[in-house]
Formats: structure tokens, sequence, C-alpha cells
């Protein structure tokens, strides 16, 4: 198990650091570790309430020579972005053996944690 700690960025350039990630193994087939990210309710109150956002990381399996960090959205309606890292079948071999590879599912898919009620739209 591996900690990281990210830090969020909102649009009105408001820093949010959040509690570090604890990532466990959740796929042993491929070694692609998950953790959940605590994200505000409420951007306008960052310290307020919040919920879990999962995501998955699959790292690079050249370390070495890694790159970075691609961080994958998968882009269909109903497609969910936790197998994708979990899978690896979209990503080439390069892309593997570079980058770390994390992802998550879009609202609404999968393991997608729902929105509390209280959720605002966009302004």
């Amino acid at each position: 198990m591996t900690m990281m700690t990210l830090v969020l960025v909102a649009a009105s350039a408001l820093v949010v650091p959040s509690a570090p990630l604890t990532w466990e193994i959740c796929a042993p087939e491929t070694g692609t570790e998950c953790a959940t990210l605590r994200l505000p309710v409420d951007w306008d109150d960052p310290g307020g309430e919040t919920f879990g956002f999962r995501i998955a990381r699959h790292a690079a399996t050249d370390q070495e020579h890694r790159i970075g960090t691609l961080i994958f959205g998968t882009g269909g309606p109903g497609d969910p972005g936790l197998r994708a890292a979990k899978q690896l079948s979209r990503f080439s071999d390069e892309q593997i053996r570079r980058f770390d590879i994390v992802s998550y599912d879009p609202r609404g898919v999968a393991r997608a944690t729902r929105c509390p009620a209280r959720c605002r739209r966009p302004r």
C-alpha cells in the first residue's frame, strides 16, 4: 500500500489540498491499484461536505523510464473508466511501459458515487 497526496485546483484558482490517498490492489491480475479521492460537494465551501470519487491507477511497468501520468476519461456514455485502467486493452505497450495510467468512472456509470441531492448546477 502506498500513500500519495493530491492538490486540487478549481477554476477560480483556489487550491484545496486533499487527504492522502491510500492505494490498494483492486485487480491483482494487472497490479492495478484503487483509491477514493474525497472531493467537496460545493467548491464554494471546500472545507464542507465531501463525497468519494473512486479512481484506479496502473503504475508504469518501467519505472526507470516513466514519463508521467496519463489520466484517461473514457468519453463514451456508460463506459466505465475503472475497468479500462484494470484491463489496459485501450493502451499501447509503450504507454503501459512509460506512463502511470489513471482513470475513473464518469458520473452515473458503474461504481461512480452519485452526487448528493444538494449538488448545484454549474454556473
